[in-house]
């Protein structure tokens, strides 16, 4: 439920009624105008609650002026039956006053909807695919993995909310020489570990994982790969080191509440099915293909050219800077030749959008997968890469270093067992992800006003709180408030309103300008939500939050200084009830929003 859509589609349907009649030509493009009409909250209040630059966008398609098309549409809008006051402002913006009942019945409709509110369908199902995380299966995940997992988590929410059909997808790289050098590198562990002697080369991976898996692996299997031919044994092996790695990945993303809905593996899933031919073969026909030489790249790796005749792919025509080889001279397969096999596959699951979060280092890769989609997908499937800048640790503003090469690297689960998921999640959903966020432990844990979740989290105690002193006061004992919660936190159980039912219940008494500031803050969720959605962006839902508490606890200091506007009133039960309406949807609102980007809502502060 969008307020700002409904006015919208109702002064639409007013320009339908006084144009069409006298400008039929005008009804066939009024559609393509119809992005460019907004309607918002106006910057300032004393223009009224809502406004609109409907009539400045019509002027070009109707030949008119501004004004004089506000002037034809005043009588009309003014007849809405939730519209108090409409007025003029300026060259032709259209000011309007809604009345208390719009409001009041604005806040049944929230509660009628629960979590459901915000709800929308402007994904309309298109199937969409989030390949988030996708780390090497070569070691545990680092802070660096945190930002994009977390991200792209929350983007699979808020897509799925908007009406997308999202699959969360891990994509496993489990082939090439990265996997060689772990299982080699396990071997050496399992071999140290029977006292066999065996030294770890500078290539091989020297982190304790490995010793630790090795121990493990030992209790079951005992020497039992020793006894046999080297080669037969690092063979034997590589399932078991790459599953044994995945788990440990696994682990360590269900402590930070993120699922995937499918792990797809390279070797199995995509060079075992021959994707690779496949997509080739689309290519061929298309005539994207050629052999040839290209000329060695300037100021950037050359890992994939070669001064040798190579099978190449025609990106140019896409926009790419230069073409990009597929084939090595010996017929052994590049980098981009895996992409190619991978997104081939995604298409042909019927994926027509596709969001990557990338590290900031690989950049130089967004266009070249977005030219890999457009060329499988004759330009009919979408690519969004979601650049995640570096985060640096911070302790006390000190630097926290780590290296994952020397094994000395500060894991995701050591962030995680110091932090707790909730404070992470939040931590890295606060900034845009394209922009460096330094994450201070001992800043993120303050409790003030300007740790961002603690002024949220608070905000949605206090609710808690009055809700659960209205429970205690008997004039609020009535089947209208009719289910009490029971909910441990730490060692106290607290009780509160969880459900109300609304229909019967009057809110006229809600109409203070601060309380209606509340309702519109409210109101506003379904419109951060879409654009989140459309914009990628889940950081726009926690400055919203931030917004809306920031409402909830000036609407507590009024009442501190002015006894008629604390929430429950003994001697006013109608007031009291309305005003624990009020807080109810605010509290329903923070604790949905937190929940949709997998934090826990507070019942207590910490």
């Amino acid at each position: 439920m969008n307020i700002f859509n409904t006015i919208k589609k109702d002064i639409i349907d007013i320009v339908n009624t006084v144009f069409v009649s006298t400008n039929s030509a005008f009804y066939s493009t009024l559609d393509e105008y119809c992005t460019d009409i907004v309607v918002e909250f106006p910057n300032n209040p004393e223009y009224g609650d809502i406004s609109t630059n409907i009539a400045m966008v019509l002027a070009k398609p109707l030949r008119s002026s501004p004004r004089a098309i506000a002037e034809k549409l005043l009588p009309h809008i003014s007849m809405l039956k939730y519209i108090k006051k409409v007025e003029i402002a300026g060259s032709g913006f259209i000011n309007m006053t809604l009345n208390v009942d719009f409001w009041i019945n604005f806040i049944k409709q929230v509660i009628i909807l629960g979590e459901s509110y915000g709800d929308n369908n402007i994904g309309g199902g298109e199937k969409v695919n989030i390949e988030y995380v996708s780390a090497n299966p070569t070691g545990p995940l680092h802070i660096g993995h945190a930002r994009g997992a977390i991200v792209g988590d929350a983007m699979a929410s808020i897509l799925s909310k908007c009406g997308y059909d999202v699959t969360r997808e891990y994509y496993i790289n489990d082939s090439g020489k990265q996997i060689d050098r772990l299982v080699e590198s396990f071997f050496i562990r399992y071999k140290q570990e029977l006292g066999i002697n065996a030294e770890l080369g500078d290539d091989h991976y020297p982190g304790q994982y490995l010793v630790d898996f090795a121990k493990e692996f030992i209790k079951e299997n005992s020497d039992k790969y020793v006894r046999v031919n080297e080669r037969e044994a690092l063979s034997e092996l590589r399932s078991v080191v790459v599953d044994g790695m995945m788990k440990m990945i696994r682990d360590d993303l269900k402590l930070l509440k993120i699922q995937h809905d499918i792990f797809t593996s390279e070797q199995h899933d995509i060079i075992n099915q021959g994707k690779l031919n496949e997509a080739m073969d689309i290519l061929n026909k298309a005539n994207l293909l050629y052999r040839g030489i290209l000329d060695k790249p300037k100021g950037e790796a050359a890992e994939d050219w070669e001064p040798s005749e190579q099978l190449i792919m025609k990106t140019t025509l896409f926009g790419d800077e230069t073409d990009r080889p597929i084939l090595r001279s010996d017929g052994s397969t590049t980098y981009f030749s895996s992409d190619i096999a991978y997104h081939y596959d995604k298409i042909k699951r019927g994926f027509s959008r596709m969001i990557v979060p990338l590290g900031a280092d690989h950049i130089g890769y967004a266009k070249r997968l977005e030219v890999i989609v457009d060329a499988l997908s004759n330009n009919c499937a979408k690519f969004k890469v979601l650049i995640m800048q570096m985060v640096n640790l911070l302790e006390n503003g000190k630097s926290v270093k780590m290296s994952k090469r020397t094994g000395n690297f500060l894991t995701l689960r050591d962030v995680i067992e110091e932090l707790g998921s909730d404070i992470l999640r939040f931590s890295m959903l606060m900034r845009k992800s394209d922009t460096i966020f330094d994450l201070d432990f001992i800043k993120i844990r303050e409790q003030s006003k300007d740790n961002l979740l603690f002024y949220i989290q608070y905000a949605h105690t206090r609710c808690v709180s009055v809700l659960n002193n209205a429970y205690d006061v008997h004039a609020i004992h009535t089947n209208e408030l009719a289910i009490v919660e029971e909910s441990i936190t730490g060692n106290k159980k607290v009780s509160y309103i969880c459900n109300i039912n609304i229909k019967s219940m009057d809110l006229t008494a809600l109409s203070h300008d601060i309380e209606i500031s509340l309702i519109k803050k409210i109101a506003l969720f379904p419109r951060i939500l879409e654009n989140s959605a459309i914009n990628y962006e889940p950081h726009r839902i926690v400055y919203y939050l931030y917004d809306l508490a920031h409402s909830i606890h000036q609407l507590w200091v009024f009442g501190n200084n002015d006894r008629s506007m604390r929430f429950i009133q003994n001697d006013n039960v109608d007031l009291t009830r309305a005003r624990i309406v009020l807080v109810y949807t605010a509290a329903s609102v923070i604790g949905n929003a937190l929940t949709l980007l997998s934090i826990h809502p507070m019942l207590e502060m910490w």
